[in-house]
């Protein structure tokens, strides 16, 4: 009886895990190539005589978000943990700021790879649109 209910949860999972893949395809495919245009029209306005300014407004920005971020989340969980000093929260604490960190520094590593793409601007646009195309067309065809 105990294997049938370990195959239920398996096929349940399963089940849930493709209704999901597929049910959602469309609208991840369309937000995929909103994001890509949205890259491309970052990295042409980067390269532009006056996209300088556009890269330092990013920058701070980013740089401002990450650190605003960390240093709210590392204030937060060492006054909780002083109110309540207890082990099992420490610990549930360093691990909520640890995520933060990372979450964090996704961030300023997003940054970074639009800002590489800036040094061979002309190749990394053609790149980029040849996926958009790739992405409408699996877009068109499913």
């Amino acid at each position: 009886m105990e294997l049938l209910g370990i195959i239920g949860t398996i096929a349940s999972v399963i089940g849930g895990f493709a209704t999901w893949y597929w049910g959602t395809k469309k609208k991840r495919l369309i937000k995929a190539i909103d994001e890509q245009q949205k890259k491309i029209r970052t990295v042409e306005e980067y390269t532009t005589g006056t996209g300088y300014k556009l890269i330092l407004r990013d920058c701070f920005h980013s740089f401002a978000y990450a650190f605003s971020i960390i240093f709210i989340s590392l204030g937060l969980s060492v006054f909780i943990y002083t109110l309540f000093p207890n082990p099992h929260l420490k610990l549930f604490l360093l691990q909520i700021t640890s995520a933060i960190f990372v979450g964090s520094g996704l961030v300023i590593f997003d940054l970074f790879m639009v800002l590489s793409k800036t040094f061979k601007a002309k190749e990394h646009i053609d790149v980029m649109s040849k996926k958009l195309v790739q992405l409408k067309s699996e877009h068109e065809n499913s």
